[in-house]
């Protein structure tokens, strides 16, 4: 089991600041799991991090991992 967590307006969409994701193997079938449970977030751009880290592309998931949700954000 993973962990889906939600930050700033997609907290706001989901309506709840965590989510339980059974048979992830990936980042995109956790995305695509999490998209089916919460088809809002469809309407939002979001960045996806692994380990504190901004993921570009798809990366293994291990049992446990957590992945953030996180909204756009602009650096100074």
């Amino acid at each position: 089991m993973n962990k889906a967590i939600f930050f700033g307006s997609l907290l706001e969409a989901t309506g709840v600041s965590e989510f339980e994701v059974h048979d992830a193997v990936d980042i995109y079938s956790l995305k695509s799991k999490v998209l089916a449970e919460f088809p809002r977030l469809r309407d939002y751009k979001f960045l996806l991090a692994l380990h504190h880290q901004v993921v570009n592309g798809n990366m293994e998931l291990i049992d446990g991992d957590v992945v953030a949700f996180l909204p756009p954000f602009a650096g100074g």
